[in-house]
């Protein structure tokens, strides 16, 4: 019995090896797995974490470059050479860190690309440049006007109601808790299913707006749904995929592109030093003048000039308006409109719009486009025409019929005491002081880049930079035709760099004529302090890729960061072009 027992003890030795073999197997493939998965891991951490320091490489190599290059728009705007396809860091050749050079298949590379919607494209090319946040309309100081005038080219859904949408949106800015007629305040957002009081404050993000009665993804964002401003395929594909769109074969890119929430600059000139307040003392004035213009008359003028507006501000706001109209009305021949004016009900005279991309007029000047309405030009904090009483649907001149939201003598009170000074140095031009005018378009660069009609220690805001607006943006400009505006962009691609100084190059070129100019001047400039970079940083090798948003103002040469946004989770849809080549984020031709 004891040795069949032995038979069977052996018997058993085999398959008992033959389970713990396996089960050492497969614990040893889990254990493998287990640490290929976790490698893998590693890298897919390691490779986000570096293309993440691609892209802040790029936002680190525009920030260098605006210490040096910002007020050079050529520089920043639209510059492949030196920021598109950078490399970073690949290993071995160090000298190629910091070019854009081609490498061969599969060599590990990390790059970035600055890049940014280009409003004149093809809606398949991106440029490659940063933006200047001046080139947008600000929604914290832009009027009622200016605001109607962009809404009616962006919104233009059957079901989006322009006159709402800019209603609720001075209602959320605005301190009051009245709503104008068409606006909304707690009295509507009270009674939503989660209820919230309107900030009744300036907006801190563009993307606030969502929170604005009648403003949702449509309004905004239109059809671009990744905000990159290319036509992708979910966005051509009516219903089949998000978001919703008309299948038009074009992109509607919404209210985005076209606004901002911070555009602001020193009043200062090209040099960075205050410009010269020609309100004064006067002696002072007169030798700070003389250093840059050479003819006494020029200057006598000019201290006369202001000092009769001066004069004609002390004897009273009463008929300060309605002088300056008369004097407008009588400037103008019969059965023409002037610029601003309401006309035939087209905004600042229409012009010619061949392409489209102006939008129809907004016919709701009032007294703000109107040409004599130089108390509200003067402003630097807007004032809503409405509230002032001075904007009607289809009335011109200034007798608005708008609701008053506010107390309509106190708004009128505040525009005239500001009535004493001239909206900006350009009106010297068309000074008419009983003797003929000294002054010529030759001194027009010196006076709007020396020279001040405001604070010289205060800030210009909501100032539209001619130079890199687009003509959805131009167009909201009071009293600007779209003929002026398809002008202005022909004119500025080609200008020298001593004309990129001022804005006098309008007048200088005939873009606009001489009023036109003197009336829009307190709305424009020529240059920027805040920018927004989208950089994307890419690995040649694994195609893996990090998208940032960063928005910087500069403040001198130092540049402060306003904030900064992971785009990641948008897609990386924009594709890296360079000549008539289009390279994917692999470096391989597609």
């Amino acid at each position: 019995m004891s040795l069949r027992r032995g038979h069977r003890v052996r018997g058993m030795i085999l398959p008992v090896m033959l389970l713990i073999l396996l089960l050492l197997g497969l614990l040893a493939a889990g254990f493998a797995f287990r640490v290929h998965a976790d490698h893998s891991a590693m890298n897919a951490v390691s490779y986000r974490l570096h293309t993440r320091l691609a892209a802040e490489a790029g936002v680190e190599k525009v920030l260098l470059g605006l210490r040096v290059y910002r007020d050079n728009v050529s520089a920043w705007y639209s510059n492949p050479d030196e920021l598109n396809r950078i490399i970073v860091w690949t290993p071995g050749d160090d000298t190629l860190w910091g070019t854009n050079e081609e490498l061969e298949e599969g060599t590990i590379a990390y790059r970035f690309s600055i890049v940014a919607d280009d409003p004149f494209d093809d809606e398949e090319r991106c440029r490659f440049g940063i933006t200047d946040e001046s080139a947008k309309l600000n929604i914290n100081t832009a009027t009622r006007q200016q605001l109607m005038r962009l809404l009616r080219q962006v919104a233009t859904e059957e079901d989006m109601v322009v006159e709402e949408l800019v209603d609720a949106l001075l209602d959320w800015r605005d301190e009051d808790e009245q709503p104008r007629e068409n606006g909304a305040e707690f009295e509507y957002y009270g009674t939503l299913d989660t209820p919230y009081h309107p900030k009744n404050g300036l907006f801190d993000t563009v993307e606030e707006l969502l929170m604005v009665k009648g403003f949702d993804g449509r309004v905004l964002y239109g059809e671009d749904a990744d905000r990159n401003g290319l036509l992708g395929p979910n966005e051509d594909d009516g219903d089949d995929s998000f978001p919703a769109d008309n299948t038009d074969g074009e992109l509607n890119r919404g209210l985005y592109p076209y606004i901002t929430v911070i555009s602001r600059d020193a009043n200062s000139d090209h040099e960075n030093r205050p410009r010269i307040d020609l309100y004064g003392e006067q002696q002072q004035v007169r030798a700070q003048l003389a250093e840059y213009i050479d003819d006494s008359r020029k200057i006598e003028f000019i201290i006369q000039a202001v000092t009769s507006e001066d004069d004609e501000g002390d004897q009273g706001g009463e008929g300060g308006a309605e002088d300056q109209g008369d004097r407008d009305e009588e400037k103008a021949p019969d059965g023409e409109d002037q610029p601003g004016t309401m006309g035939d009900g087209e905004d600042g005279g229409g012009g010619d719009d061949p392409e489209g991309l102006l939008g129809g007029g907004s016919g709701d000047q009032g007294a703000d486009g109107g040409k004599g309405s130089r108390r509200q030009r003067a402003r630097q904090q807007p004032i809503d025409e409405e509230d002032a009483g001075a904007e009607g649907e289809g009335e011109g001149e200034g007798e608005g019929s708008g609701e008053a939201g506010g107390d309509i003598g106190d708004a009128l009170d505040q525009l005239t005491d500001q009535s004493s000074r001239l909206s900006s140095p350009a009106e010297l031009l068309t000074a008419d002081l009983g003797q003929a005018n000294p002054l010529t378009l030759e001194d027009l660069p010196i006076l709007m880049d020396r020279t001040t009609t405001v604070d010289p220690l205060s800030e210009l805001e909501g100032l539209i930079n001619v130079l890199t607006a687009p003509p959805q943006v131009l167009r909201s400009i009071p009293g600007i035709s779209g003929e002026e505006v398809a002008a202005i962009v022909q004119n500025r691609t080609d200008l020298s760099d001593e004309e990129r100084l001022t804005t006098a190059w309008l007048a200088t070129r005939e873009a606009v004529s001489v009023e036109t100019y003197v009336q829009i001047a307190p709305y424009i400039t020529v240059r920027g302090r805040q920018f927004t970079i989208q950089s994307l940083g890419y690995a040649d090798h694994v195609g893996m890729i990090y998208r940032l948003q960063v928005m910087v103002e500069m403040r001198g040469p130092v540049p402060q960061v306003v904030y900064y946004r992971d785009l990641t989770s948008l897609g990386a849809v924009f594709p890296i072009r360079e000549g008539e080549g289009e390279y994917g984020f692999g470096g391989t031709s597609g």
